[in-house]
């Protein structure tokens, strides 16, 4: 998601593909989000008025379009047409979640945890960016969409505020929309770290889950991580300044050269 024009996009439940991030990105800039709703019509190949893709002889869809979020066979035809690799399921899947799977089908002591990735960045302009991935959680129903493409719960953002990236269960942040709620509490003129200590205690409060964290930036620049798990990894760059972490404690900082 881009903060200017508020424009986005995500995908979900998406199949053969190495990097859906990329894929989002795709559905966010071929669209054209600045149309509004009720000037598109709706059909049941999303025949629209623009030059279409076909595949194998069929129209499977159409661009530009508003739409934000793609899923499942649709968002897998689209990667298809826009030029992405079809990869397999064995190119995607590794040792360590093959195991996992196993123990926890065993019904063994395994955690479900996530692997969920997210970024956000700023420019010289001003103008903010966000960016959310994962893998899911382990042992979740076929079908399942988690918070990450999500928008508002998995990233949000908003050049007149800040750009927030949000991990943890994702239920929970889906049920309080974390990443617009840090971004409100900031609106409000509170401190991004207010912001994310106030959003994450009332996640805990009314849902009662004790997993999550958020990475955010501010419009001024002004950098900030908070969780509520034991443990988060981040890491942030300013001008040639690193900084990273792992537990609450951690705040490690190294000075690049050559930047």
């Amino acid at each position: 998601m881009e903060g200017k024009d508020l424009r986005a996009g995500s995908v979900a439940a998406v199949k053969g593909v190495k990097n859906p991030a990329k894929l989002a990105r795709v559905v966010m800039e071929k669209g054209d989000q600045s149309r509004h709703g009720n000037s598109v019509r709706a059909y049941s190949r999303w025949e629209l008025k623009s030059h279409r893709i076909i595949i194998a002889g069929s129209t499977v869809c159409s661009y530009p379009t508003d739409h934000i979020q793609l899923c499942g066979e649709g968002a897998s035809l689209f990667s298809r047409s826009m030029g992405f690799d079809e990869v397999s399921d064995n190119e995607l899947r590794t040792s360590r979640a093959t195991e996992r799977l196993e123990k926890f089908l065993a019904e063994q002591n395994v955690s479900r945890g996530s692997d969920t990735i997210g970024a956000v960045a700023i420019d010289s302009s001003g103008c903010i960016a966000c960016c959310t991935s994962t893998g899911g959680i382990l042992g979740a129903m076929k079908g399942r969409v988690g918070d990450t493409p999500q928008i508002g719960s998995g990233g949000y953002s908003d050049n007149l505020v800040g750009g927030v990236s949000t991990t943890g269960d994702g239920e929970c942040i889906a049920r309080v929309t974390l990443a617009r709620l840090i971004l409100f509490h900031m609106e409000q003129g509170l401190t991004v770290e207010q912001s994310l200590k106030k959003s994450l205690h009332y996640m805990k409060e009314k849902t009662g889950c004790d997993i999550g964290g958020a990475i955010v930036i501010s419009s001024s620049g002004v950098i900030g991580k908070g969780f509520i798990s034991p443990e988060m990894s981040w890491a942030s760059l300013k001008g040639n300044e690193l900084r990273w972490g792992f537990s609450h404690s951690d705040d490690y900082m190294e000075t690049l050269l050559d930047m």
